[in-house]
C-alpha cells in the first residue's frame, strides 16, 4: 500500500476498512463483483442489516454503501493531499469484507472496500479522468445490480455522482477549504458523466451553503475564482436517495432530498451547531 495511505489513516481511520482488507476478506475482479450470485447476495445482506423488505430499497442501499467504500477515501485523497489515485476499480485491489461464501454469516456479502493502485498528481484533468474510471469500471456492476433488483440505472448513476461529490466537499470542509471540495466534485461528476451508458444522464451536482445560521445557494462565482469563504460548511444538494428510511429501524437522513426542503435546512443546521 502506498504510504500516502498511513498519512490518510492517521487523520481518517474509518476509512480503514474500505481501504485494507481484513483476514477473511476476498480479493475479486469487477467481473465477480457483478456476478448474478454475488449481486443477489449484496441485496439479500442489506435487507438482513437493515430490515429492507423491497429488492429495490435493498438494491439501491447497498449500492449507496458500496459508492462510499469505493470512493471516500480516495476522493478525500484528492482534496486534503492534492494526489489522485485512480478510481478504475480494476486497476487497484477489490474486496468483498465478508465474502459471499461466508453466507451463513447475517450481512455477509453487503460491503466491500478498493486499495486504489496507481495515481496521478492533483489537476483538473486527472479529477475528470478519476470520475470517468470509476463509471467505466462499475458500468458491470450497476447493470447487473439493475436486473437482479429491478431498479433502473438512472438512480443508481444518480447515487455514484452524489457519492462522489459528497465525498469530495466532506473532504474540502475537514480541509477549511469547502470551495475546494466544490470544484473536485465538479470535475469528478463530469467525468462520471460522460462514461454512463447512453440513456442514463447524470444530473448535475448542486450545492448549499451553511453560515451564520442560514442555508444558501452555493455561490459558484466565487468557486470558479478559488475564493476561500471564511466559517462557511458546504452540503451536496442531493439529487439521489440511499433509501435507508425504508428501514424499519431507521429514519430519513440529514441530507435526505426526500425531506421537505425547510425541514432538511433546519436540520442541517442544528446539526452544524450541535
Amino acid at each position: 500500500m502506498d504510504p500516502v495511505f498511513g498519512q490518510l489513516l492517521a487523520e481518517y481511520p474509518r476509512f480503514l476498512t474500505a481501504l485494507e482488507p481484513a483476514e477473511h476478506s476476498r480479493t475479486v475482479t469487477v467481473d465477480e463483483l457483478a456476478e448474478p450470485a454475488v449481486i443477489e447476495r449484496a441485496v439479500v445482506a442489506a435487507r438482513e442489516i437493515f430490515g429492507v423488505t423491497d429488492a429495490r430499497h435493498a438494491g439501491q442501499l447497498w449500492w449507496f454503501s458500496a459508492v462510499n467504500s469505493l470512493v471516500a477515501p480516495a476522493v478525500t485523497m484528492m482534496v486534503e493531499y492534492d494526489r489522485v489515485p485512480d478510481l478504475d476499480v480494476t486497476t487497484g485491489r477489490l474486496f468483498l469484507r465478508d465474502p459471499a461464501d461466508r453466507c451463513d454469516d447475517p450481512g455477509a456479502g453487503y460491503w466491500v472496500g478498493f486499495t486504489p493502485g496507481e495515481f496521478a498528481g492533483g489537476s483538473g484533468a486527472a479529477h475528470h479522468a478519476a470520475g470517468e474510471g470509476f463509471a467505466r469500471s462499475v458500468r458491470p456492476v450497476v447493470a447487473e445490480l439493475s436486473r437482479v433488483a429491478g431498479i433502473r440505472p438512472a438512480p443508481l448513476w444518480a447515487v455514484a455522482a452524489d457519492g462522489l461529490a459528497q465525498a469530495a466537499v466532506e473532504a474540502g470542509n475537514g480541509a477549511f477549504d469547502p470551495y475546494l471540495g466544490v470544484r473536485v466534485a465538479l470535475r469528478l461528476v463530469s467525468g462520471l458523466a460522460v462514461a454512463v451508458p447512453e440513456g442514463a444522464a447524470v444530473p448535475a451536482p448542486r450545492f448549499l451553503d451553511i453560515a451564520g445560521g442560514a442555508v444558501t445557494p452555493t455561490d459558484m462565482d466565487a468557486v470558479a475564482a478559488e475564493e476561500e469563504p471564511d466559517e462557511v460548511h458546504t452540503v451536496v444538494k442531493r439529487a439521489s436517495c440511499c433509501m435507508i428510511y425504508r428501514s424499519p429501524t431507521s429514519g430519513k437522513c440529514l441530507s435526505c432530498p426526500r425531506q421537505d426542503p425547510a425541514d432538511r435546512e433546519r436540520k442541517l443546521i442544528a446539526a452544524l451547531d450541535s
